[in-house]
């Protein structure tokens, strides 16, 4: 069996002529990242399922690849909880589609939530992410990013789109306790500096960074608002 860089540089020649700008736009990420990943720089990247269903190639392969590399198991780890299809509401003529509301927010200094997967509530979906697959929301709670937004407020993701420095975005991180489900923040994103992902909070000014390997998700914030 070919080992995992040769196997992903051969499927992005045939998917993606060799070009790993366009992998990086298809899973949502940069090509550095990309380059990182399939030269081995950086073992494992969170987004390796993804990479792999973009580039065609079995998950159960893609995974047995990436744990060769490794030299143990991978796939417990906890993934994003933002794949819930919008739920659709309405009579006669009257359509609209509705967007769940994930992440319970758990108080203190930087503003933790929790994301295990259950849904708090369902509103309506904002023009920009009708068509979005895994489109979600999340209630607003603590001071950490005031004056950028402020609790009650309602900031809506795109699960998505690609996320640059200066970005609001909802992060999901892996628990301290293996069995827990992943922690999230609302932050703005400052970048990947090497292994690190670096964040910004704006009350009481800090910044936060953590392991790229406890990295679950980086979600774009599109809009948010009073609700």
């Amino acid at each position: 069996m070919a080992n995992l860089e040769d196997r992903l540089r051969e499927r992005l020649n045939v998917v993606f002529a060799g070009n790993e700008t366009e992998l990086a736009r298809a899973v949502g990420t940069d090509q550095q990242n990309i380059n990182n990943f399939i030269s081995g720089r950086v073992k494992r990247s969170h987004l390796w399922r993804e990479i792999g269903e973009a580039l065609g190639i079995p998950e159960a392969e893609m995974k047995a690849l990436v744990e060769e590399r490794l030299g143990k198991r991978v796939g417990t780890e906890p993934r994003p909880n933002a794949t819930i299809v919008p739920l659709q509401q309405g009579s006669g003529n009257a359509l609209h589609k509705m967007m769940p509301v994930l992440g319970e927010a758990v108080g203190g200094a930087d503003g933790e939530y929790i994301f295990n997967g259950q849904v708090l509530d369902w509103v309506p979906c904002i023009p920009s992410l009708m068509n979005v697959p895994g489109a979600y929301a999340v209630f607003l709670d603590g001071e950490s990013m005031v004056p950028r937004y402020y609790p009650r407020e309602i900031a809506y993701v795109h699960p998505t789109k690609p996320v640059r420095h200066g970005d609001h975005v909802v992060v999901q991180v892996r628990a301290r306790n293996e069995d827990d489900p992943p922690r999230g923040f609302v932050k703005k994103f400052d970048g990947w500096k090497g292994s690190r992902l670096t964040l910004e909070q704006y009350n009481p000014p800090g910044k936060l960074d953590f392991d790229r390997d406890d990295v679950v998700s980086v979600h774009l914030i599109v809009q948010a608002g009073a609700y």
